[in-house]
């Protein structure tokens, strides 16, 4: 039986080898990070699926 820890954040699946495979916009071991559009453009920081962006720059994905 397939056993994944944390059954992958409910953000994936568990594979033949008992290990998280993300669905789209998830990452990390357990699947618990969640993407952010354009990984912020290089500019910010990603949180959560939530950009950080710079004082100089803005948008959803710090791309203005």
């Amino acid at each position: 039986m397939k056993s994944c820890p944390f059954n992958c954040s409910l953000n994936g699946y568990c594979n033949e080898f008992n290990k998280c495979e993300c669905y789209k916009n998830y990452h990390g071991e357990y699947c618990q990070h969640k993407d952010c559009l354009n990984n912020c453009s290089g500019f910010g920081l990603c949180n959560n699926g939530k950009c950080i962006c710079p004082d100089d720059k803005t948008g959803s994905d710090c791309s203005i």
